[in-house]
């Protein structure tokens, strides 16, 4: 388990990142820290969200 929460540590900082550059609140990159259910949920958030974009055209 503490494993799991050193591995959480590693990409807490990133994915705060990227949920604030997806437009989402930041603090959804606490998710991780839930055993399982946070490494699977905050990807799918990602990957199924629309992003804005940099230049406002359709990506």
């Amino acid at each position: 388990m503490l494993d799991y929460y050193l591995y959480v540590l590693l990409l807490a900082y990133p994915a705060w990142r990227i949920c604030k550059r997806a437009g989402l609140n930041p603090y959804l990159a606490g998710l991780l820290l839930v055993p399982g259910l946070g490494v699977l949920l905050l990807p799918l958030l990602l990957g199924f969200k629309a992003w804005p974009t940099a230049r406002g055209g359709r990506s």
